[in-house]
């Protein structure tokens, strides 16, 4: 005996197995230590921004710079009256 499956229910299939797929594929990016420092990256990006929003200071954020063995890349430098601030962001639980 041959089972017939409707084009309803072939559809559905598809359509269930794609969006599984795709949320598996996320859930594994955001757990990835990159997307991880990304997302702390943009935290400290953030409160550098309300910390000196009514000073003179200079942000620069993710900035990559030539050194001798190819480039080094710089999460945040601060730059005000009282300093030049470097700073590496980790984002770390614990």
């Amino acid at each position: 005996m041959v089972t017939q499956y409707s084009f309803d229910s072939i559809v559905f299939g598809s359509v269930f197995a794609a969006c599984f797929l795709f949320f598996m594929v996320l859930a594994a990016y955001l757990r990835s230590p990159g997307a991880k420092g990304r997302a702390g990256e943009r935290r400290v990006r953030a409160r550098l921004q309300r910390i000196f929003k009514k000073t003179n200071a200079q942000i620069l954020n993710d900035l990559t710079l030539p050194s001798q063995g190819g480039t080094t890349q710089i999460d945040h430098i601060v730059v005000c009256n009282t300093g030049i601030f470097v700073i590496e962001t980790k984002n770390m639980s614990g």
